[in-house]
């Protein structure tokens, strides 16, 4: 939700998945930004935190601590990653069960 609700619409975001093991399902979803986010991403995952590009977006900083704290429960990970240009990348890795 937030790939598309924080970005324009002629942006291109990709989500791709495949299983890493037989114990291990990886998702990745990676958008390009328009501009930068000067926010650490690990800040970003911490309650009522939002990055910089928010201006007229209705929010409560909650989504991606709430996907975290999920994804904890459940024994994945999740992690936010600044990647080369303006890339962000969110990978989330569940356990199989």
């Amino acid at each position: 939700d937030n790939a598309i609700k924080y970005s324009p619409s002629e942006e291109i975001i990709s989500i791709k998945s495949r299983l890493l093991d037989k114990k291990q399902f990886m998702i990745l979803i990676i958008n390009e930004t328009d501009e930068p986010i000067k926010t650490e991403t690990k800040n970003l995952m911490k309650r009522f935190t939002r990055g910089n590009n928010f201006k007229g977006v209705v929010g409560t900083g909650l989504g991606l601590a709430i996907v975290s704290e999920a994804v904890n429960a459940l024994g994945g990970d999740f992690k936010l990653k600044k990647k080369k240009g303006k890339q962000i990348c969110a990978v989330l890795l569940l356990p199989l069960f």
